[in-house]
């Protein structure tokens, strides 16, 4: 049986005979020491001293050591399961999907039969390539299944929840296993296991569509769709959000007098429940565009704080929103009908395709890639610039960067409004230009009503 130690001897000077022996503990338990001193237990200096003792200290390490230290590692083996709770320990508070990944470990990773049991309840220390290989070719199954079921939501896993799931697979034992995480987290440095093997298939990747100001005007203008999903679509072209972030936006989120929408929350459909943004650069302000100002003072004048900006998107279940989103498109009659199929290049079009439009129309209204990026809320700058490739040196081919807002969404007082209305719409809500919008909350007192956002420059 292999020792649980190595001699270790650490001369006094470079090249030295002269200097002290250690124990090089393997698989040390969580928190306790990797080196133990060879010395005498009573008066705490060292037995032996020179280079040429390695045989003595061999034999005593046999004998007063070993027996008393096999059994403490032995029973103190922290497994995958158990290291990943420490992870998600030193993380929270500081990666906002932490949770969200903990969870996906513990339904996709650690019940993965490898040899000697499940992937979770093996010793950290040992997980080996051949381990990380179960758990892609589990993953891989799962694709299969998803693409067996025609790619249906809640079967198997899709090409990007499989790569998530790799990739908080290989993050773990970059911590664990290599020098690249924190020290506190490792357990040794003996490398990754997950370096030479492949990752899960991928399937080919296709391109997302986006839709002219055009298309989505026409749709605005159908009289067989309803407000509610008008209103939507029109803040959800004009801010760029995710689904999540739509459904948590807040009439208490509008600073309609600095032209600027706060970013805090989303909500997570798998979960039921508001969380933090997809990322940390998710918490942020987005600049109204001109075209949208009339629609959110209405929405501000007409409700109150805590009422949804967007209602029909909290109100629509996550899976029916692209059907029912398609269906408002048709209803203009502009779309072409390639947009509404897969092709081998390019996936349908879903609710989804409200934030690419978004993002894409900002790069067609000349705006920098620095800015677009922190109104996104993207983490990497090559993110952003690939909806800059759609409609880069393309001129006014694509049409205006602007939707045009019926009157029913503007407030019938403006009638139809498009570009630089900000003035119009300021003055329409009661509100002095030179003021800017100056809210504050307002609650009356007695009477029951919900506080609402009430322009300081209009009489209560």
């Amino acid at each position: 049986m292999t020792a649980p130690y190595k001699l270790r001897f650490r001369p006094r000077r470079p090249s030295g005979d002269v200097g002290r022996w250690y124990l090089e503990i393997i698989d040390p338990p969580p928190g306790a020491k990797g080196l133990l001193p060879c010395v005498d237990p009573i008066t705490k200096l060292p037995l032996y001293t020179g280079r040429s003792d390695r045989e003595k200290v061999a034999a005593w390490a046999k004998q007063t050591v070993a027996p008393a230290l096999g059994p403490i590692l032995a029973a103190k083996v922290e497994t995958a399961d158990q290291w990943m709770d420490r992870f998600v320990l030193s993380r929270t508070g500081k990666i906002t999907t932490v949770h969200r990944d903990h969870g996906q470990w513990l339904k996709w990773i650690s019940p993965v039969a490898v040899v000697g049991g499940s992937f979770g309840a093996k010793s950290i220390t040992k997980i080996n390539a051949d381990d990380v290989e179960a758990v892609r070719d589990h993953l891989n199954a799962q694709i299969d299944a998803w693409e067996a079921a025609g790619k249906t939501r809640g079967v198997g896993l899709a090409y990007h929840t499989a790569a998530n799931i790799w990739s908080i697979l290989t993050c773990a034992m970059k911590h664990a296993r290599t020098r690249r995480g924190t020290k506190a987290l490792r357990v040794t440095d003996s490398g990754s296991p997950c370096d030479d093997v492949r990752p899960p298939k991928r399937g080919d990747a296709k391109r997302r569509h986006w839709l002219r100001s055009a298309w989505i005007n026409a749709a605005l203008a159908s009289p067989d769709n309803d407000t509610p999903i008008k209103e939507a679509v029109a803040i959800g072209v004009g801010l760029h959000l995710r689904p999540g972030e739509l459904h948590e936006l807040r009439v208490r989120d509008l600073d309609l007098g600095a032209g600027e929408v706060s970013i805090t929350r989303s909500y997570d459909e798998d979960e039921a429940k508001v969380t933090e943004p997809k990322t940390d650069e998710g918490v942020r302000t987005v600049t109204i565009p001109d075209w949208l100002m009339p629609l959110l003072v209405r929405i501000a004048r007409d409700r109150g704080a805590n009422d949804h900006v967007a209602p029909w998107v909290a109100a629509t279940p996550e899976g029916a929103r692209a059907r029912l989103f398609r269906d408002f498109l048709r209803a203009g009659g502009e779309v072409p009908a390639e947009l509404y199929v897969d092709t081998p290049t390019h996936e349908q079009i879903d609710f989804r395709s409200i934030r690419d439009t978004g993002i894409t129309l900002r790069f067609l209204a000349g705006e920098r890639a620095e800015v677009v990026q922190r109104e996104a809320g993207h983490e990497h700058i090559a993110t952003t610039l690939g909806y800059a490739k759609a409609v880069s040196n393309r001129g006014n081919r694509y049409g205006s960067p602007a939707l045009t807002l019926p009157a029913e969404l503007a407030g019938n007082d403006l009638g139809e409004l498009s570009g630089n209305k900000n003035e119009k719409a300021r003055s329409y809500a009661g509100l002095s230009v030179a003021r800017a919008c100056d809210f504050r909350i307002q609650a009356r007192e007695n009477t029951g009503i919900q506080p609402c956002w009430i322009p300081l420059s209009i009489p209560i």
